[in-house]
C-alpha cells in the first residue's frame, strides 16, 4: 500500500472541502 496515493487523495479532498466548504 502506498501512503503517497492517500496522502494525495485526502490532500485534494481536504483542499477541494477547505475550498467548497463540504
Amino acid at each position: 500500500m502506498l501512503k503517497q496515493e492517500m496522502l494525495w487523495k485526502i490532500n485534494t479532498q481536504g483542499y477541494k472541502s477547505a475550498f467548497t466548504g463540504w
